[in-house]
């Protein structure tokens, strides 16, 4: 049975989470075994910008940030729900996403679908799913599809269109979806600062069989995404210089 993880990022079960039990209540016909975490009821601290989860592989704050990354690793696919605040996402959101930052380096959320909720009293629904788009891509998933309601449509069905990707995706186990040239080249600057900055990374992506790839699956690309990527990989791996970290 394909698992499911709901994300809440409200602090109020109001306009957010009452989309996303919308959306649980549709896949619930699925047979998917659905998953609902309010971000709210878990220590999330801030990122200290220390870099010691880069090198380490773990984090030293001592919060429950490692129990949630585990909770998204065992999952098959991501529902991430916000409100719009200040024409964004909220703020523990994205204190969330910042300390996922080791993910760039070395992403173990590869090619998992990704469904995005926003809700909003007025605008701001645009420039929230591109801020949201702009980080995950660095978790190297596949986001499929945007639900966005104001306080005017709030209570709009879930239409079959806004959840059909994310049903196929995971029948498919993403052979159906087509990578986006943003994720091409992201891609290649996380391959190139494998190859050529830290061992650790480099190992991962070698064991993986990703450091020889144009993308983690070659058949999701096509040919001009293949090209693109190849050539900018080659020029970043060129100008991309090895970093010495000093408290080694």
């Amino acid at each position: 049975m394909k698992k499911i993880l709901i994300i809440n990022s409200s602090y109020r079960k109001k306009n957010t989470f009452i989309v996303l039990q919308n959306i649980k209540k549709v896949l619930l016909n699925y047979g998917y075994n659905i998953e609902v975490i309010n971000l709210k009821d878990y220590k999330i601290s801030s990122c200290h910008g220390c870099e010691y989860c880069i090198y380490k592989n773990k984090c030293n704050i001592d919060d429950d940030m490692e129990f949630l990354m585990t909770k998204l690793q065992e999952c098959d696919g991501i529902i991430i729900g916000t409100p719009v605040y200040i024409n964004n996402m909220s703020g523990i959101l994205k204190t969330f996403l910042d300390r996922t930052c080791r993910w760039f380096h070395r992403p173990v959320l590869e090619g998992k679908p990704v469904i995005l909720v926003a809700t909003t009293a007025g605008s701001g629904l645009k420039n929230t799913f591109k801020s949201l788009n702009e980080g995950l891509v660095q978790w190297g998933v596949d986001v499929v599809s945007e639900v966005g309601r104001t306080i005017s449509n709030l209570d709009k069905e879930i239409e079959k269109k806004e959840i059909l990707p994310f049903i196929k995706h995971l029948n498919t186990d993403g052979m159906s979806y087509r990578v986006t040239m943003k994720q091409i080249t992201t891609y290649q600057v996380q391959r190139a600062l494998a190859n050529n900055i830290f061992e650790l990374d480099k190992n991962y992506w070698k064991e993986k069989q990703w450091i020889d790839k144009v993308y983690y699956r070659t058949k999701k690309v096509g040919v001009i995404g293949k090209i693109t990527g190849s050539l900018l990989f080659n020029i970043l791996v060129k100008n991309i210089k090895p970093v010495v970290d000093k408290r080694l």
